[in-house]
């Protein structure tokens, strides 16, 4: 089955898609229904372009599969998602992105949850296979129906040279509790509250990046 959506995810037809500068095309798989391939399209501004992501079973070849869509017509790249983790409704992914000639630019990991959100993000340092804080590794948080409407919350990780802690910072999304800036971690407490703080455990540090619990 294939999806269709505009550059702001939004569903739409085969046909819209012609008239459109940018798009997306969503491949799913009919037997799980999980997602497999998007097909992304730019055009609006030089020239054309695609680039790729894929969804890598076990018993597919990734190199195969690099080659393949480096000579698809305007791919500009493609990135792979291998190794698949899960636990509970989540899934945690290593994700490696290549340009049209198959160089490896830049590879992380990230964590979606049933509803193929982003939960966790990070880059990995090519040099050491650690975790990199530029870009600072984040999680996000998608608010319940206990919570405001719109309520998303940005969880930012940034490690201390100086002290060699990872310290958390969080950003309101939406500003649904009115604060406009970035919030450390005890003003988040004073404005959201402690026992919102303890009810969601994953978010106050880096580690773990695949939640140990359903509830996040």
């Amino acid at each position: 089955m294939k999806l269709y959506k505009n550059s702001k995810g939004n569903l739409v037809t085969e046909q819209q898609i012609n008239i459109m500068d940018s798009y997306s095309i969503e491949t799913i798989e009919d037997i799980s229904g999980k997602l497999k391939i998007i097909e992304h399209y730019r055009g609006f501004s030089g020239e054309p372009f695609k680039y790729f992501e894929y969804f890598l079973s076990p018993n597919e070849n990734k190199n195969d599969i690099i080659q393949y869509y480096q000579n698809q017509s305007l791919s500009s790249g493609i990135i792979i998602y291998l190794n698949k983790q899960t636990s509970f409704d989540f899934e945690m992914w290593d994700w490696e992105d290549y340009s049209k000639t198959g160089t490896l630019i830049s590879k992380g990991k990230i964590v979606y949850d049933s509803q193929k959100r982003e939960i966790f993000y990070c880059v990995i340092d090519q040099q050491t296979n650690e975790i990199a804080y530029n870009p600072k590794p984040r999680k996000h948080y998608y608010g319940n129906s206990n919570d405001p409407n719109n309520l998303k919350l940005d969880f930012k990780y940034e490690l201390d040279s100086q002290t060699n802690q990872i310290k958390v910072s969080i950003d309101d999304d939406n500003e649904t509790s009115g604060v406009i800036h970035t919030m450390k971690q005890d003003y988040f407490i004073e404005v959201f509250g402690q026992n919102f703080w303890d009810s969601h455990s994953y978010y106050h540090s880096l580690l773990p990046l695949l939640p140990i619990s359903s509830v996040i």
